[in-house]
């Protein structure tokens, strides 16, 4: 307890000047004081500190803001309403898909002695989807044939014509 009262006097002293105190009352205040200060400017510093915070709290929700509505604007385009309100289910989704998607040509041998592969080989000569600017999208070997998927009818009409 004596040094504790020692410590306070001496910081009071140096709070003080070179004067000392009167009276223990003037020690406990000056003390008081010297606390005082030193809680008002660690109160400054964290002002400074969440004003710092703010600052850039403000700057983050301007950019979100900016993001939101920009995304917001691509989500309410007339061509996204248009598909949303065609595509209701995920049953929906698929039929269109799988309806709109292709064309598909089966090019079969009347000759039992020639095989798919031949009629692979024979068509492949004779058409060239490049050349008639037709989109086949695959081929596939099947009995006693070829089978061509083209990307849209007009394609499979063009590819169609010339493999006759």
């Amino acid at each position: 307890m004596l040094i504790r009262k020692r410590f306070v006097v001496k910081l009071a002293m140096k709070s003080l000047g070179t004067r000392k105190p009167k009276t223990s009352d003037d020690i406990n205040l000056n003390f008081e004081l010297e606390i005082l200060r030193k809680e008002v400017e660690c109160l400054q510093r964290e002002r400074d500190v969440l004003n710092k915070y703010v600052a850039e709290l403000e700057y983050s929700s301007n950019l979100l803001k900016a993001n939101f509505n920009e995304n917001q604007q691509k989500t309410t385009s007339p061509f996204l309403l248009q598909d949303k309100a065609a595509i209701n289910s995920y049953s929906a989704a698929l039929k269109k898909s799988v309806n709109n998607s292709s064309a598909v040509l089966l090019v079969k041998t009347t000759d039992q002695n020639v095989s798919n592969i031949q009629v692979e080989k024979d068509v492949k000569s004779k058409v060239n989807p490049g050349s008639l600017n037709a989109n086949v999208l695959s081929t596939k070997l099947v009995k006693d044939g070829l089978l061509i998927n083209c990307s849209d009818v007009e394609s499979l009409k063009k590819t169609q014509n010339l493999s006759k």
